[in-house]
């Protein structure tokens, strides 16, 4: 009796959670900003790479060195 009274209050606790983060996503969802995509003509292309438990950013070489 004492676990199904714990596990009712434990599934309504998890359930609020649930439903306040897809009330957080909703309210604070944004549209994309369209003057980023497609790129202009000349923009400088970065990668966004996967080492497995971090990210990097790739850049061509010609882009790290000086004018």
């Amino acid at each position: 009796m004492i676990l199904r009274r714990l596990a009712k209050g434990l599934a309504g606790a998890v359930g609020s959670l649930v439903g306040l983060f897809v009330l957080a996503v909703i309210l604070t969802a944004r549209p994309g900003d369209p003057a980023l995509y497609p790129p202009k003509a000349g923009a400088q292309v970065i990668y966004v790479v996967s080492h497995g438990w971090h990210s990097g950013v790739a850049l061509p070489t010609a882009a790290l060195t000086g004018p």
